[in-house]
């Protein structure tokens, strides 16, 4: 389980001292034993479907996290533009590819959603990984296959930062004095990942890898034009950059801004960015053609 990443605070403390005499409460005292139980902390695991479907159980670590651990897609605010287009759009690809799996969401909505389909993906975290696998063999799932190392620009081993008090991570140094390398992963590349397992034309991938962006278009170029539809979280750094337009040159794509369930069309590649989207849509679809093939969802397209 992930009990070094997900914990939550040791509430009977305070339940205790609520109990004691009236003289004992005085409010530097209750203070005190709050920010004790804040610090002293303990795992315990929820079971939850992550609101998708009745026949999916996992025992979650982190029941803090209320919009994972109690929400349904339509609540993810953040992700629900790129949930529902993955929904839309899978149907038309060959297999899913998720990279920078997390905690495995978007995996398991994709084999859910669209049970057919091969689903892929990588997560180099140990724990995560494993609480991923698990997850799958325990609930059956077939048809998905996890590889435990990261994407990047060249196949070798590269030094892995992992934030100090959150599951985030990547490839990629930041100035963040929380994220920390104390080792190095196996890094492939997105053409060698094509080439190795034999993947056909019309794929639909997902790529989460905090600023690595570019690393993933410099290992990916033989195989871009085997990429239909294309979901990336662009941070600052990348926008400013200029990944989007990049990755439109090179892959021939057109740019959709996922501002919640707006799709915005942006030739030029940018968009004034509205928290907390962060995800952009890249295909091979005009404005008009998307448009058509979401007519019967929650999703529009629009223009800049």
């Amino acid at each position: 389980m992930l009990t070094d990443y997900f914990q939550w605070p040791l509430e009977s403390l305070t339940r205790a001292a609520a109990q004691l005499p009236p003289i004992f409460r005085n409010a530097f005292l209750m203070k005190a034993l709050s920010k004790v139980g804040q610090l002293i902390t303990f795992a315990k695991p929820i079971t939850t479907n992550f609101g998708l479907s009745n026949s999916f159980k996992v025992s979650y670590p982190d029941p803090m996290d209320r919009v994972l651990v109690f929400g349904r897609p339509e609540d993810h605010v953040a992700e629900r533009g790129a949930l529902f287009s993955l929904q839309a759009l899978l149907p038309s690809a060959s297999a899913f590819v998720d990279i920078g799996a997390h905690v495995g969401y978007f995996t398991y909505f994709a084999k859910l959603r669209c049970v057919d389909k091969p689903v892929y993906f990588f997560e180099p975290q140990p724990k995560l990984f494993d609480f991923i696998q698990r997850a799958i063999w325990d609930n059956g799932l077939s048809g998905v296959t996890g590889f435990q190392c990261g994407i990047g620009r060249e196949e070798g081993e590269a030094p892995f930062f992992i934030h100090a008090n959150t599951t985030r991570s990547s490839l990629v140094k930041s100035d963040d004095p929380n994220a920390y390398s104390d080792s190095k992963i196996k890094v492939t590349t997105f053409d060698a990942f094509v080439e190795d397992c034999n993947l056909g034309d019309n794929l639909f991938v997902k790529v989460d890898i905090e600023a690595g962006e570019f690393d993933f278009l410099e290992g990916a170029q033989r195989s871009l034009p085997k990429i239909s539809y294309l979901v990336l979280e662009v941070l600052l750094p990348s926008e400013k950059n200029g990944l989007i337009k990049t990755a439109c040159d090179r892959g021939g794509f057109e740019p959709y801004y996922l501002c919640d369930l707006n799709l915005i069309h942006c030739p030029q590649g940018v968009y004034p960015y509205h928290p907390p989207h962060v995800n952009w849509l890249l295909c091979r679809l005009k404005p008009h053609e998307l448009a058509e093939k979401l007519r019967y969802t929650r999703l529009r397209v629009t223009e800049v």
